[in-house]
This record gives structure tokens, sequence and C-alpha cells, in this order.
């Protein structure tokens, strides 16, 4: 039997179509090749000409030959040579009947990349999944594919990336996966388990049955707890309320941080969905060490020319960007927006010139979407010249400031103009908020952690009564100025005046003060 199948196997032809790419690409090389070995040449070539001659002929042979060899093992089926008759090589997974009843077990490690950046983001047969999302990635289609090929109670167990337990192309597969019995599940997120791999780690224990109330859950938090999983888990794993684990983020922890991060959303409002505010990035240079450059050179710029001062502004950098207060700026942006004539600024130029070289390999100035001078095009430049709530948006602690002077910010900041940015600075400095945000925030790095996403912008804002908001602001103006006086002043007691009010728009009872206040130590 086994003789007969690999001979079916040899056997396997394909044709392939005259209009094939593959096909159509050899005969034009073909075209060329004769057309260069057989054309009478009316002057003799010289030696350059005779070399290039050469070399372009011996390129043709090789694509030829290189497609000829492809052409030639699809039309063989190569592919099969490897191949296996599962009928025959898993008699245990088909009834009486030859029917295909299903694995009683699938373990793996399914390939991760995002669909929408490679070719397959297109294919229509990967849309037919529960779990598609065109910018989620691959492995979702794998653990949907996989729960197909069990039986009854069969057991998947995989190993993927973990990125699908807090974004928002993975809801749809925390929904589907929350539909089966998920036995146990393991998150291990700043530990860097595998050399190759630069993401967090998942894995999954998930049974081919309805779900549990309850489900077996924790996280791996240091490499030597990795390399004692068994034992780890043995001593870690908790019941947590399957309820938890649905469509919204997954978050590992205990039921009663769970019951409370859901108390918080379920009051609040997503930050994404406030209309008194609206929230952009900071300008994106590509070259930064062109386009900032320090205090001095920038005044002596417009020293030189007042008129330069039309485009040398003031620009914050994360460092200067703490808590409600903004520091004094240390640095000027050239500001060369789209359609500048920049040899109004002649000074500004001259420097441009110099680094002429650098600016014209920035991507945009490659591809034409801009002239070598030109920042990239922004559609909000003039919000810059507003108010603002601006932060960093890597940072280990919520800082939140307003700025007041105009500044422009790079890209490592993002911003938001509108009403009550004081008011907004509070509740996003506030504990209640870094609690919320730990528990599902992409950490980067060390100790950074992402303040901006999907998770950032379900941030939940609780709603206020005009009263509530002045009293709140009129706190914030106090920390602002005593921050101006002297930027090291110490704040600590109006911060904690705002903290307890914030409680109070949260419904936050003193249990839920001391979760909170222990989760953020």
């Amino acid at each position: 039997m086994e003789k007969l199948i690999d001979d079916i196997k040899n056997d396997f032809r394909s044709e392939i179509s005259l209009n094939d790419p593959k096909v159509k690409k050899l005969n034009k090389l073909k075209g060329e090749f004769f057309g260069m070995t057989n054309q009478t040449q009316m002057f003799e070539l010289t030696k350059r000409e005779k070399s290039a001659w050469n070399k372009k002929l011996k390129k043709l042979t090789e694509d030829s030959k290189k497609l000829e060899t492809i052409i030639e093992e699809i039309k063989n089926n190569k592919i099969y040579e490897e191949a296996f008759e599962w009928r025959f090589e898993f008699p245990e997974i088909l009834d009486d009947n030859g029917d295909f009843v299903g694995f009683d077990a699938i373990i793996g490690n399914p390939p991760y990349f995002q669909l929408q950046y490679t070719e397959y983001g297109s294919i229509d047969y990967l849309k037919k999944f529960e779990v598609y999302e065109k910018t989620g990635d691959i492995y979702s289609l794998f653990f949907e594919k996989s729960l197909a090929l069990l039986q009854e109670f069969g057991i998947l167990s995989f190993i993927t990336s973990n990125r699908f337990c807090n974004t928002n192309y993975g809801t749809k597969t925390r929904g589907f996966l929350s539909k089966f019995g998920i036995n146990t599940i393991v998150n291990i997120n700043d530990v860097d388990i595998f050399e190759e791999a630069n993401v967090g780690t998942f894995i999954g224990l998930i049974e081919k049955r309805k779900s549990d109330k309850f489900i077996k859950a924790f996280e791996i938090k240091t490499i030597e707890d990795a390399r004692n999983i068994q034992y780890v888990s043995n001593l870690s794993t908790r019941d947590i309320q399957s309820e938890f684990f649905g469509e919204k983020s997954w978050i590992f922890s205990t039921n009663s941080i769970l019951k409370l991060k859901n108390k918080l959303e379920v009051i609040g409002t997503s930050l994404s969905q406030i209309k008194d505010i609206k929230i952009n990035r900071g300008i994106t240079t590509s070259a930064n060490s062109v386009f900032i450059i320090d205090k001095e050179k920038g005044e002596n710029f417009i020293k030189a020319n007042p008129k330069n001062a039309e485009i040398i502004k003031p620009v914050l950098k994360g460092a200067e960007i703490k808590r409600y207060f903004v520091k004094e700026f240390s640095n000027y942006i050239i500001l060369t927006k789209t359609g500048i004539n920049i040899t109004d600024y002649n000074e500004v130029y001259e420097y441009l010139l110099e680094n002429r070289e650098a600016l014209e390999k920035v991507y945009e100035a490659k591809k034409g979407m801009k002239k070598w001078y030109e920042l990239r095009k922004c559609a909000y430049y003039d919000s810059f010249q507003e108010n603002k709530l601006i932060w960093t948006r890597l940072s280990n602690i919520n800082s939140f400031a307003i700025s007041t002077k105009n500044e422009y910010s790079i890209d490592s900041t993002s911003f938001a103009v509108g009403d009550n940015l004081k008011y907004y600075s509070a509740i996003l400095n506030s504990k209640v908020v870094f609690f919320y945000f730990k528990l599902g925030s992409v950490i980067w790095g060390k100790d950074g952690i992402k303040w901006f996403g999907d998770f950032f912008n379900n941030i939940p804002i609780p709603n206020s009564s005009e009263i509530q908001k002045m009293e709140i602001q009129k706190i914030v103006d106090e920390i602002i100025e005593t921050k101006k006086a002297n930027s090291d002043n110490d704040t600590t007691s109006l911060e904690n005046e705002i903290d307890k009010l914030v409680y109070k728009l949260y419904d936050i009872t003193k249990d839920e003060v001391k979760i909170i206040e222990e989760a953020n130590a």
C-alpha cells in the first residue's frame, strides 16, 4: 500500500497555463536571448560594450534556467514528494465508514505575522474564517482551523504571540475562543523566552467543549518561573471567572482586580469617545538630527534674520514633559511645511543645503512625495498653536501636562486639544487610571509603557458635573502655579487631593482604594 501511494505521488503532474506570469516571463527572456545572439552588428563592439553584452547574456541564461526549473517542478508536482496520505497514516481519526471524525489532540507553535503586510491578507479563502481580520495575525486562523479538526472533547495546546489578548484586531479571536472550554492559559509578557521572538508569549490549553464557569489563568514574570513553568503553575494557577475572558481584553490577574476593572469600564466612557478633545501625534520629521536644533542655533538664525522666526518654532521633547507641568523648551524645530519657499529664509536654507544628502534619503523625498527640505505633510499643524494636553508616548508613569505656549512636539509625544484639558489631565494622571492602564497596556523595553494604542483609547473616563470639573481644575491650577515657581516643588499633597475626588467620580469603595494603591505600589 505504501509503495502504491508513493507511485501515485510520483505520477502526479500539473498543467501550467500559457498565460501564467512565469511562462510569459520565460518567453520574454528567450526572445531577448534570441535577439541578442542572432542580431548582426553593423559595427564591431568596443571592449567595454562587449563586456556589458556578455554580462547581460549571462544573466538572461541564468534567469531562463531558473524559470525553466521552477516550471518543470510545477509540472512534476514536487510538492507531493514529501506529502502523506493522511487517511492511511492516521486511520484512528476515521470512523468505520472512512469519514473524518477529528484528532484527539493538536499541539503546535503556529507562525505569526500580520496579514495586512503580506499577500495573504487579500485571499478570499481566509476571509471565510470567523476570526479573520485584515489587520489581524495569521495565528488566529490556526486557532480556528485546529479546533475544527478536533473531535468533541479533543484538546488544543498552542504557544503563540500574546498580542491578540488586548488588541482590537484580537476581538474576534478572543470571542471565538471563549465559546470553548478554556482549561488553562498562561501569559508571559516581560520575559525574553525566545531570542528570535520580540513579542510576549501566550500558552493555551483549550478543549473542544462548552466553556466552564472558571478558567485556570496565570502570568509568568521571571525567566526562572518560565523554566519551571509546570511547578509554578501548580503553585500560582488561579481559578478566574470565565466571564472575564470574552471579547474584551484578556487580563491575567485576580477576580477582585478584574471585577474592579469591569466596574471602571461600566462607569466610564472610553477616551476615544470623549467629544471634548481630539488626540494627535507629534510631528514625524524622519530626520530629527537635522530638523530639531538646539536653542542657541535657533536663536542665532532669528537674530541673523527676524523673518526666520516664521519657520523656527519651539519644540518639546519627552524630557520636558512632567506631570501637569511643561518645563521650558530647549530646542527648536525647523517648520518647513509643504509648499514653503525655502529660499525666502536664506540662513536656514544654507543650513539645510549642508544636510541635503541625508534629507534626500528620507522615504517621502525619495518617492517624490515631498521636496527634500520639506517636512512630512500634516493636516493638524494649526492644532499646535492651541492650548494642549501633552504626554510622552513611552513612559513608566502617567505624565500628562498642560502646554500653553504654542510649542510644537515631535512624534515621541501625543497631544490633545479641546475643552476641559485640565480636568482630563487630572483624570489621566490619577492613581485610578494608572491602576487600570497597567492591567492591559503594552510594555515596551525594560519598564516603558506605551501610552497610545487600542487599550489607551479605551481608558474609561468618568462622567462629572461642571461643579466637579471646576473643583478638580482649581487644584490643577494650584499644581501648575507651584511648579512654575520651582519645577522641583513637591505637589504630592495636591495630587492626593485630586485622587480622592477622582475616587468619588468612579464610585470607588475603601476596599477598592486599597486594591488600587497596593497594585500601584
